[in-house]
């Protein structure tokens, strides 16, 4: 029977290493003039500095909502924190980013509390 000491941890995958080059990117962009880059990050995604910490040095994977968080202070979609650098700018200008479609690039979701907690698109009507 296997224990703590014969088990094999599992390894850490690739997108945590891909969200925290990214993230670091960004943070030096945003964040040109902090002394305390992830800091100011934690505080601006109200998430922990903890939290920021862990995700910079690939100790843990974030979380769904912390991947949102850090997303929102960046003005991204969330899945763009996960795609590697070199895409980022392709994909933001790829023809999937149809007028129809902008809105799931922009993470334009709304929590709607009658529908029992389901997401759904917020509507615009242009006219």
């Amino acid at each position: 029977m296997p224990n703590a000491l014969t088990r094999k941890r599992k390894q850490p995958g690739e997108m945590r290493e891909v969200l925290a080059q990214n993230i670091n990117r960004l943070m030096e962009s945003r964040y040109r003039e902090s002394t305390n880059r992830p800091m100011a990050l934690a505080k601006d995604a109200r998430v922990s500095l903890s939290s920021v910490q862990r995700t910079l040095s690939r100790e843990t994977g974030a979380t769904i909502d912390t991947v949102e968080a850090f997303a929102k202070v960046f003005r991204l979609p969330p899945f763009q924190l996960l795609v590697p650098w070199g895409l980022l700018g392709e994909m933001a200008t790829a023809p999937a980013a149809t007028p129809l479609r902008q809105p799931l690039f922009r993470g334009n979701f709304r929590h709607n509390k009658q529908s029992g907690g389901r997401a759904e698109r917020r509507r615009k009507v242009v006219g």
